[in-house]
């Protein structure tokens, strides 16, 4: 869903993806190198090489930041498409849980690993304010009937059973956990590629063409087309477009996993536990 730190699905995991993506869009073969040695004589210049990004998810945003660390240099311009806004889907909205280990299934630990001390890395480069640190609980019910109180509360109303302190139990899950807003991570990995050069253009890709010498051709939404060297596709489940785009010549399987996460915003002036989530 190209989603941010979400809810213990892999976040950690996704944003080293990003960094991994934005190196491989930039690498090239010793032909191509060769063909752009010219281009890359005035860093980023009106010769450089263009890479355009689809999606400004999590993934988007640490894809745009590493390459905007690198492309100058490597003699790349790039682009940061987004329809709606930075986040605005699963991204900017998930519950920000963040693990380093046993969390995944097997295939992505190694990620997971990388992921967590990335997250780390870039709370302190980018000011990231809401990422800290903390354990992970347990929580289970020891009685009662599943889904409802055992006793009413003053007010004579049953709510869920885990809200009540007489049936339920804590017990310490994993102290290698932290968390992070998604939306603040999303707009300071923005903000940071800006800075390096990136830009971010609120318009969104409507389709994708692949000429014969392996360039592509963007379209967007208003009819413009931006000619393209690579393009990297970081849409979450809409990148099932790009199987349409590019006339079935790859797929993109995709399976929805529903889920549900409840915000609750704290009074002002109340006092909220460190530990709370």
């Amino acid at each position: 869903d190209g989603g941010a730190a979400d809810g213990g699905d892999g976040s950690a995991a996704r944003l080293r993806t990003g960094e991994a993506t934005a190196m491989a869009a930039m690498a090239s073969d010793a032909s191509a190198a060769a063909a752009t040695a010219a281009a890359r004589a005035v860093p980023g210049g009106a010769g450089a090489r263009l890479a355009v990004i689809v999606g400004g998810g999590i993934v988007g945003a640490s894809t745009a930041y590493f390459l905007g660390r690198e492309a100058r240099e490597a003699g790349w311009r790039v682009i940061l498409l987004e329809r709606h806004a930075i986040g605005a889907a699963a991204s900017g909205k998930a519950g920000g849980f963040i693990a380093a280990d046993g969390w995944g299934d097997g295939i992505t630990d190694e990620l997971h690993r990388e992921g967590f001390a990335l997250h780390e890395e870039l709370a302190s480069e980018l000011g990231v304010r809401s990422y800290r640190k903390l354990p992970t609980k347990s929580v289970s019910q020891t009685g009662g009937k599943p889904g409802r109180n055992t006793q009413a509360d003053s007010a004579g109303s049953q709510g869920p059973a885990l809200l009540n302190a007489a049936t339920t139990r804590a017990s310490q899950m994993d102290d290698h956990t932290a968390q992070v807003t998604p939306q603040e991570l999303c707009d300071r990995l923005v903000e940071a590629a800006k800075a390096s050069g990136v830009e971010v253009r609120m318009e969104g890709a409507a389709g994708l063409t692949e000429s014969g010498d392996g360039n592509y051709a963007v379209r967007l939404d208003a009819g413009e087309t931006i000619a393209a060297d690579r393009v990297v596709i970081t849409t979450g489940p809409w990148a099932v477009a790009a199987e349409d785009w590019l006339g079935g010549r790859i797929k993109v399987p995709m399976v929805g996993i529903a889920s549900t996460s409840l915000v609750l915003q704290a009074p002002a002036g109340a006092t909220v536990a460190a530990q709370a989530c």
